[in-house]
């Protein structure tokens, strides 16, 4: 995978995320805080951060199915990923992108819609979202995440 490759030849602990199932980065920080909880509470599912951060990003809890969905090999065109760095120590972005080609985007709205498949994330959280205004969608995938195993 392209994670692999990069992890290998740069040493830095990545993860690389499909955005089309990514509508806003209010979906990254629900399941990037919930990473980070359970990694110091000791309740992770899998075995590495990367690999935690796509299952949180699921509403599921098949382990398996989520790395699949919401991992970059998911992607039928990887014209666009959004890219990861666990840790990081100044000069990782210049290690990362001396092995990833392309454009280096920040995060924004536009960012977000261009990638977005929203047919895929409405199946992916069983929900209409051509209904639902984009604070709706968000308040109901951000919701689905945060209380994923609770109880």
């Amino acid at each position: 995978t392209l994670a692999t490759r990069v992890k290998d030849a740069t040493g830095l602990d990545i993860v690389v995320i499909n955005p089309q199932l990514i509508p806003d980065i209010l979906v990254l920080l629900v399941a990037a805080n919930k990473t980070a909880h359970v990694q110091r509470t000791g309740k992770m599912k899998t075995d590495t951060m990367a690999t935690e951060l796509l299952y949180q990003l699921s509403p599921a809890t098949n382990i398996a199915g989520a790395l699949k969905l919401f991992g970059a090999s998911s992607v039928p065109d990887p014209g666009s990923i959004f890219v990861g760095i666990f840790d990081p120590a100044p000069g990782d972005l210049h290690t990362l992108r001396s092995v990833i080609s392309g454009q280096v985007a920040g995060f924004s709205s536009d960012t977000f819609a261009s990638s977005l498949d929203t047919a895929a994330l409405s199946h992916v959280y069983k929900a209409d979202f051509s209904t639902m205004t984009q604070r709706e969608m968000l308040g109901h995938i951000a919701t689905k995440l945060a209380v994923k195993q609770l109880g």
